[in-house]
């Protein structure tokens, strides 16, 4: 870029910082015109109403885009809000394309009751996105489900079995990738923990997440636990949703999840 409009670009960006100062020094100048000619005065009193004038519209635009942003929130007093896991699947996938055709590495964390959505969206992907971008990016899953047998304690056999399911996927998943898994470009941990959490979701790179909620079903003594048939609300870090608290307490949800796998492992480890 020549040095001249280099000069111009920065000045520009500098100008509305620089503004206040500005105003100060003309109106210092023409308070002390007079000692010097007070023709001066009126020479100066031009750019300083047109410096006052910017500084005036600038007020008036963020005016404007504060009461906008108000008539917005009142608009949409939730947060993008989809009718169930499928219906938040073009959105979370969207944001995943957005990381990986800029080149950057994808982090998926996964907190799940079974997964039977979840990992079928990640089965019925991962070809493409490991196709995306530059195909030198790290595309790391990490993956929390409920244990298959505590799904049978709470009597929710069809739910055991998906866990099952999804389990015996992630093997077969491992043989199909192992030599992206070799090359560095594919990552999948997966913990196992035991109890149904009242909320579960996709976070995609520590900064967007989909979160559902698990709802029960009674009639009488009958129960049925449902999960990706309900709805699911996207957060974003410092959104007006407070977005930035649920994703810090999805994350915290997580890592405990992830203790608590190997807790039960070093249980199992010594029966």
């Amino acid at each position: 870029m020549p040095p001249k409009k280099r000069f111009i670009n920065l000045f520009k960006e500098s100008f509305p910082k620089l503004r206040p100062y500005l105003i100060g020094i003309q109106i210092l100048l023409i308070s002390v015109s007079p000692l010097f000619n007070p023709t001066y005065r009126v020479a100066l009193a031009v750019p300083l109403l047109l410096t006052l004038f910017y500084l005036f519209f600038d007020i008036y635009n963020e005016l404007v885009s504060r009461l906008n942003s108000i008539e917005n929130h009142l608009k949409e007093p939730e947060p993008p809000t989809f009718g169930n896991f499928i219906g938040a699947e073009t959105p979370i996938k969207e944001i995943i394309h957005s990381h990986l055709d800029a080149n950057e590495d994808v982090s998926i964390n996964i907190l799940a009751i079974t997964a039977q959505y979840s990992w079928k969206f990640i089965e019925d992907n991962i070809e493409s996105f490991l196709e995306r971008g530059n195909q030198r990016q790290k595309i790391t899953v990490n993956l929390a489900i409920t244990k298959p047998e505590i799904l049978e304690l709470w009597l929710q056999k069809k739910l055991m079995a998906d866990a099952v399911r999804t389990l015996e996927g992630i093997g077969i998943f491992n043989s199909d990738h192992e030599e992206h898994f070799s090359q560095g470009r594919l990552k999948l941990n997966v913990y196992s923990y035991d109890n149904i959490p009242h909320w579960h979701g996709v976070l995609i790179n520590e900064n967007v997440l989909f979160l559902g909620r698990t709802r029960w079903r009674i009639k009488g003594e009958n129960t049925e636990l449902t999960v990706g048939q309900n709805i699911y609300r996207k957060f974003s870090k410092n959104d007006r949703f407070r977005g930035t608290d649920r994703i810090n307490t999805f994350t915290n949800w997580l890592e405990r999840y992830k203790l608590r796998d190997m807790e039960l492992s070093k249980e199992l480890a010594t029966l």
